[in-house]
Formats: structure tokens, C-alpha cells, sequence
């Protein structure tokens, strides 16, 4: 937005927006503060004394002493800050030091006597200095001249108490009345120190209230620029993490600094795995001395970018170990006085089974170019000169590949048309492509050969291009001439069966039909063809032949039926012989045999008749000899008496 940002400017009154600034509140602030730190490092300082107790078991009880002093003054403090009251949580807190390090020196007299405890722990007094420095601090300056007032009564009282015979020790006493005075005059030089700022922060308040005014219109410019500096930052970045190639930011020492959403997805991990981590990472070890040679020569050269893998192929490595190919360019940059280097990675893996596959493709494709049967050759649309073409093609025209590669239609076939040529290239441009069956090819010697010809206008390198085909028909010709002539002798041989023959599949249906003369046919051929058996014979003698196919595909032999058929009023017997005539077809040959019935039947009967006369004659035989017997045995009674009486 220009102009009018929309945001109302306030009338800015420096004393309704700051409290008055006296040396007190200055003093108060300052003493909270330091206290407040100063209470955390108490605090610190239990914490790191109950942690060693393990390792100084001779000063256990020390330290827990120390450890039980520590804590409640901690508390102690922080609740008296808690609820706003300063002076009396700094006066707590120096006077709970004090007794603190008074009763650890009391202790150490109860432990080693109080005369050795003077000799060598007059460093406990030492401490109860930090009680005074403390005083002055938190409480008021005057506060540490009466502390060390009342420690170096204390430090005299109990020498003359406890070890009257030892030694004067006014180290400890000297010691605290320095620190003191150390600390009186450093509150009494702040003090000066302020005098001298508050008309120093009176004149700033002044200048605050004008820059509030001016900040206020500095802000709504700010927003507006924040607004669209945010705006094309997320633009960029949503170009970053949208972008199809893994773009990845590394500084001059290769330490990753950035990653895309890409480059997560492709190479496996999370953003978080691998931002500081060298780029290393992401490269297959074999290929990581090469691409540092080429980091160092591109960070020295005068290119601004740079495309990779012009010399050899990029890969990189998934977080799985996987190596896959990729194409890549770098660039480089230099902000605030750092070198980075921006990488641009593109997947390749798909591309280079793609383009394996299509070679391998290629290679099948010139595999069949090579040894088809049929006749292939590229020309040009314009000229028609010989761009490739196959054995098959040089066979059948004749021609000498090494001569006439790259020649035209016109030089290789003379006495060819031109005008023909041109439109029958006018007719491929507007169709495609051309199909002639009946093509009469001509070779290089002026034998004529009948092929199948197919043209295909085809786009190669970028131009138009004629793929012509030929299949030659010529052995096909001979072979339909013989399969024709072959048919019809069969044709006549068929025709001059007198019996009727069906072709007959096995579901029953009627494909063939060669009927013998009209009078013993079942019926005119236009009432079997396309027809059902069950339709056209009874049903008894359609399942019966029905069997009889199923039986002859099964077993491959020929089977033998007989069935009588009611034709003209008269009962007809015909035997049918059954035999295969294909994967499911069989050949039934119908002979009509009642006339060889009749005549079975009559010579029957006149066999019957014989040997019933045969058997009358047999009959008449018997009773002959049995007259003829009697006769014949009367007869020499009748001689032998007739003997006798001779």
C-alpha cells in the first residue's frame, strides 16, 4: 500500500507513558536485578555442593551443612522478590550468608578445637566478607560499615570466648571493613553517576516522544513492506518446495544449509537428517573425490553456473543405500561475505529405463527389419532415394546394396514414370498410407513379381520419409493354383460317389452336403446346409449318428451305423460310415443298401426254404431207407428159404 497505511497516528505524551524517573526507582531496579541473578547462583552453588558430596565423603558433613543453608536462603529470597519487598530479601539474604559461614566456622571449632579452627579455617571469615558486599548491594550503602561493624565484633567475642590464648587474627576484620568501603564509595559514585544521567534521560525522553512519532509512521511502512517481502518469500518458497528437481544450498566447506521437499522425497530423508551435515552424504563414495576436483575448479572459475555430468553421468545416494543416475547443474553465490553453492538435482532413474528399454526396443525392431521375409525399404517423400532397406528387399529387386544405397526410384528403374510417381506420392500425402494387393513388382533383371504392397508415410529425423513393404505373392500364387486345382479334382472325385456325403461338426450342425442323384437323396442340399441334424432326421437316428461322430473324434477310427428312414412312402435302410475330417468335423458317407437288404432278406428266405425242403427231403429219405431197410431185410429171409428149398 502507498499513501495512507490506515493506521491512526497517536499524540504521544512521554510523562502519561513512562514513570517519573528518580534515583530510587533507578537503585531499585538495579539492586532487583543483581539480586535476582545473584540468588540463581546461590542456588547453583547448593545444587553443585549436594552433587559433590559423593565425591568428598571427609567433607560430608560440611557440605550438607552448607547444602542445609543454602536452600531456604534461596527460598527465602526468591519469595521475599516474589512479593515486591527489596530491601527486606537483601537484607535477609546477606544476614542468612553471614550466619551461614559463622555457623560453618562454629562447626569446624566443634570438629578440630578452637584453636586450631582460628589457625587454619580463618578463611571462613573471609567469606562472612561476602555478607558485607552483599549488605551494601542490596540493603543500602550504609548497610555494610555496620555489617562489617558487627562481624568484627563478633570475630572478637568468640576468640576471646572460645580460644583466648590463640592469636589476634585481624585479617578477616581488615578484609571486611575494605570491602566496605569498597562498596560505600561505589554507591556513592552511582549516585553521581546518576545525577549527572537524569538530564541526560530527561533530553532522551524528549527525543523518545519525536521517534515514537516518526516510529509509528515507520511501522506501518515496515508492515507494508513486511506484508510483501512475506508475500514473495512464501512465493519463493513455494517455488522451492514445489519445484519437480531437489534443489539443495550448501556453504563453501559443503555443509548442507537447506533442502527442498524434492530432495527429501528423492533421496530419503528428513530435512532435520541431514541440514549441517556435508554433502557427502548424498553422493556415492566412488563418486566423491571427482565431484570435490569439480567444486574446487568451479569456486576458482569466472562461471556464475555450471551444468554437471557433461564429461560423465551424476549419480547420487538414497538414505538406503540406493545409487541412482541424475542430472544436475550448480550454481554459486556470494552472501554477506559467504560463499554458498546451490545444487539443482533432477531423478533420471525412470529416464534411463526408458531410454534402456527403448534400445533394447530398437534393437528387436532392427532384429525383424533384418530378417523379415518381407520386403522393406525407407526413401525419401521427394526423390525416393534408398535411406535403408532390409535383405528381403535386395533379394527381391534385385539391386546391389553397396551401389545403390542412397540412389533414387527414377536412377534404380529406368523406363519408370515419373508423373506416376508424383501422384502416387500426391495420393500418400493425402491418405497416409496406400495398400495394393495386386502390385506387379518389377526387379532389377525385368522379371515381374505379384506382391503385396503396403506404403506408410512416416516422419524421420524430423523428415517425411516413405516405409514401402512388399510381400512377395508369387510362391502363395502357385501354392492357391494347386490348392485349387487339388480341390476340384477332389470336387470330382466326390461328385462321382453315388453316395451321399455330409460334413458335419460335432455339435450336430451341417457344414458340407454332396447329395447322388435326386431320387435316393434325403433331400435338396438346401435342406441340410447350415442346419442342425436333430432338425432335419428323426430323433432316434440323429442321436445315433450324433454317437457315432462323438465315438470317431474320440478314437480317430471309422465307425459303421445303419438306421431305416421312412422316404416317399416307402422304408429306406442306409448305412453310414463315419471317419474325422478335421479337429471337430467328421465325414459321413451315406450309401442307401435296401435294395442289398431286399436282396439279403430274399436270399433268407430262399435259404429258409431250401432247408425246410431239405428237410422234407430228409424226412422222405429216412422213411425210404426205413422202407427200403425192411424191405432189404425181408428179402434175404425170404432168399434163404427160398436157398433152402432149392
Amino acid at each position: 500500500m502507498q499513501g495512507n497505511t490506515g493506521i491512526p497516528k497517536r499524540q504521544e505524551k512521554p510523562q502519561a507513558q513512562y514513570p517519573e524517573i528518580t534515583e530510587e526507582l533507578v537503585g531499585t531496579a538495579r539492586r532487583t536485578s543483581f539480586l535476582r541473578y545473584l540468588n540463581w547462583g546461590w542456588l547453583l552453588f547448593g545444587i553443585v555442593t549436594l552433587a559433590a558430596l559423593p565425591f568428598f565423603p571427609a567433607q560430608r558433613n560440611e557440605f550438607v551443612f552448607v547444602t542445609a543453608v543454602v536452600f531456604p536462603t534461596y527460598l527465602i529470597t526468591w519469595l521475599l522478590l516474589f512479593s515486591g519487598r527489596l530491601q527486606l530479601a537483601g537484607l535477609c539474604f546477606a544476614v542468612l550468608v553471614d550466619a551461614g559461614f559463622y555457623g560453618l566456622f562454629l562447626y569446624q571449632t566443634r570438629l578440630m578445637g578452637a584453636e586450631k579452627a582460628f589457625e587454619t579455617q580463618i578463611s571462613v571469615w573471609m567469606l562472612m566478607g561476602l555478607a558485607v558486599l552483599f549488605a551494601g548491594a542490596f540493603v543500602d550503602k550504609w548497610a555494610a560499615p555496620i555489617l562489617a561493624l558487627v562481624n568484627t565484633i563478633l570475630l572478637i567475642v568468640t576468640q576471646m570466648t572460645l580460644a583466648p590464648d590463640s592469636d589476634p587474627r585481624p585479617g578477616p576484620a581488615v578484609f571486611w571493613w575494605m570491602l566496605a568501603l569498597a562498596i560505600w564509595l561505589y554507591e556513592r559514585a552511582l549516585e553521581q553517576v546518576f545525577t549527572r544521567l537524569m538530564g541526560e534521560l530527561v533530553e532522551r525522553i524528549r527525543v523518545e516522544a519525536e521517534l515514537r512519532r516518526l516510529h509509528s509512521d515507520m511501522e506501518a511502512r515496515v508492515a507494508e513492506r513486511t506484508s510483501q517481502l512475506a508475500a514473495r518469500e512464501a512465493f519463493l518458497s513455494g517455488i522451492f518446495n514445489t519445484a519437480g528437481d531437489a534443489i539443495i544450498t550448501v556453504d563453501e566447506t559443503q555443509q548442507i544449509l537447506s533442502v527442498s521437499q524434492r530432495a527429501e522425497e528423492i533421496f530419503g530423508y528428513r530435512s532435520n537428517e541431514i541440514i549441517g551435515q556435508p554433502l557427502d552424504l548424498l553422493l556415492p563414495p566412488q563418486s566423491i573425490p571427482v565431484h570435490h576436483q569439480h567444486i574446487d575448479e568451479f569456486r576458482t572459475s569466472s562461471e556464475s553456473s555450471r551444468i554437471m555430468g557433461l564429461r560423465r553421468d551424476v549419480y547420487g545416494c538414497r538414505k538406503d543405500g540406493t545409487i541412482f543416475p541424475a542430472e544436475a547443474s550448480i550454481s554459486k553465490l556470494v552472501l554477506d561475505d559467504k560463499l554458498t553453492f546451490t545444487a539443482f538435482l533432477r531423478d533420471v532413474t525412470d529416464r534411463k529405463h526408458l531410454e534402456k528399454a527403448l534400445g533394447e526396443q530398437e534393437q528387436r525392431f532392427r532384429r525383424v527389419f533384418e530378417v523379415s521375409p518381407v520386403s522393406i525399404v525407407v526413401t525419401t517423400l521427394d526423390e525416393g532415394r534408398l535411406i535403408e532397406a532390409n535383405d528381403a528387399f535386395w533379394k527381391l529387386s534385385g539391386h546391389d546394396p553397396k551401389t545403390s544405397m542412397g540412389k533414387s526410384t527414377l536412377e534404380l528403374r529406368t523406363g519408370y514414370d515419373a508423373e506416376k510417381r508424383q501422384a502416387f506420392i500426391h495420393t500418400l500425402v493425402e491418405k497416409r498410407s496406400i495398400k495394393d494387393s495386386n502390385y506387379m513388382f518389377v526387379d532389377d533383371a525385368g522379371h515381374p513379381h505379384h506382391v503385396l504392397a503396403f506404403y506408410e508415410l512416416i516422419e524421420l529425423d524430423g523428415q517425411p520419409t516413405i516405409l514401402s513393404m512388399f510381400s512377395d505373392l508369387t510362391e502363395q500364387d502357385e501354392v492357391q493354383n494347386a490348392l485349387r486345382a487339388s480341390e476340384m479334382r477332389v470336387r470330382g472325385l466326390l461328385n462321382a460317389i453315388p453316395d451321399e456325403i455330409f460334413e458335419l461338426r460335432r455339435d450336430g450342425l451341417v457344414l458340407q452336403y454332396i447329395p447322388p442323384d435326386e431320387e435316393s437323396s434325403h433331400g435338396p442340399s438346401e435342406h441340410f446346409l447350415g442346419r442342425s441334424i436333430d432338425e432335419i432326421m428323426p430323433a432316434s437316428v440323429a442321436a445315433q449318428i450324433k454317437f457315432a461322430a462323438e465315438r470317431a473324434l474320440e478314437s480317430g477310427q471309422i465307425h459303421i451305423i445303419e438306421y431305416e428312414i421312412m422316404l416317399a412312402g416307402s422304408e429306406k435302410i442306409y448305412e453310414a460310415r463315419v471317419s474325422v475330417s478335421g479337429k471337430d468335423s467328421v465325414l459321413i458317407i451315406v450309401r442307401d443298401v435296401s435294395f442289398y437288404k431286399w436282396l439279403e432278406i430274399e436270399r433268407e428266405t430262399m435259404i429258409e426254404e431250401l432247408e425246410k425242403r431239405n428237410a422234407e427231403s430228409e424226412s422222405l429219405r429216412e422213411t425210404t431207407v426205413i422202407v427200403t431197410s425192411t424191405l432189404t431185410f425181408q428179402r434175404p429171409f425170404s432168399g434163404s428159404c427160398s436157398s433152402s428149398s432149392a
